[in-house]
């Protein structure tokens, strides 16, 4: 595992990575409570969060 803890997946809109708290406001990576297997697993979701967020925004 890399990281433990960070904002909850019920506060984040999936489809979007946007808060479900506050509009405007954006996740991706790591800062979420996610957690993944060694081996790429992390940085791919990283990447791909980011540019749903970004796209998005």
């Amino acid at each position: 595992m890399i990281t433990r803890g960070g904002i909850s997946l019920k506060e984040i809109d999936p489809n979007t990575m946007q808060s479900k708290k506050l509009k405007g406001l954006y996740f991706c990576g790591e800062v979420m409570n996610l957690d993944g297997p060694c081996g790429g697993y992390n940085l791919q979701w990283s990447f791909s969060s980011g540019f749903l967020a970004g796209k998005l925004y």
